[in-house]
């Protein structure tokens, strides 16, 4: 991913060299609200901000012997695309994919973003999530959070200072829904945690009417935030479209 590693070598080095990576990107905040299946540092939960879908959000299982490619289709009823996203989950023994770009229907135009997971040699188990929606509780802590920042932004909520040269608040609120998303593992001995990291991007259409491209809110996770979903967001990452050229560019 082009700007993740400059942003992670420019913030959370500073951070881990310090030994605060618990408070890394506290400095960053998050943004005020949350969804309902997440709960505040007392532990009292607060109201959902997402419109309910008529019908719940849940994953699909395939047989064990199942390719990844076969049970997409299965799950989506769609032929698996070539560039499914696959990382490794050293802390928790899995195994994340996505389909990167968004996939739309004549009867609902936003797009669903497809997350499959598994555990060693276990099955695949795929979640879709579309927004407006309730996310579903079974999405992994750090997917949910970098999917409840794009909605934030998309909502026009107050977000905090970022490193970058994008501000939350310039962009906020004039941002489509997600439309795609990538993934990129970076091993213990490239990232600058010294732990094995992945980075998130949810990837959603500028409407600021300077810039015609997509807006990324970049984030990343490992052992550490990974368990609690917080303290992940990285910053805001402009790039031109369309989304087949963002994945391209994503793994070049």
């Amino acid at each position: 991913m082009r700007t993740s590693t400059k942003i992670l070598t420019g913030v959370l080095v500073t951070a881990a060299a310090a030994g605060l990576y618990v408070g890394l990107i506290a400095l960053k905040g998050h943004p005020q609200t949350v969804p309902s299946h997440h709960t505040q540092a007392s532990g009292q939960r607060v109201p959902d901000r997402h419109h309910r879908p008529s019908k719940p959000t849940t994953g699909q299982s395939q047989p064990r012997s199942t390719t990844l490619a076969a049970s997409f289709q299965t799950a989506t009823h769609q032929a698996a695309p070539r560039d499914l996203e696959t990382v490794a989950v050293s802390w928790a023994n899995q195994t994340w994919a996505i389909d990167p770009i968004g996939m739309t229907t004549a009867q609902d135009p936003n797009p669903t973003l497809w997350f499959g997971e598994k555990t060693g040699a276990g099955p695949w188990h795929w979640i879709p999530s579309t927004l407006p929606g309730a996310l579903s509780a079974r999405l992994p802590k750090p997917m949910d959070a970098a999917l409840q920042w794009a909605w934030d932004l998309n909502q026009g909520q107050l977000g905090p200072d970022l490193g970058g040269p994008v501000q939350w608040s310039a962009i906020t609120g004039h941002v489509g829904m997600p439309q795609g998303w990538t993934v990129q593992r970076m091993p213990a001995t490239a990232s600058p945690l010294g732990k094995a990291t992945i980075t998130v991007t949810v990837w959603a259409p500028s409407y600021t009417g300077t810039f015609s491209g997509f807006y990324g809110v970049e984030t990343a996770w490992d052992t550490t935030n990974a368990a609690t979903g917080t303290h992940g967001l990285l910053g805001l990452d402009p790039a031109p479209g369309p989304m087949t050229h963002i994945v391209r560019s994503a793994h070049s």
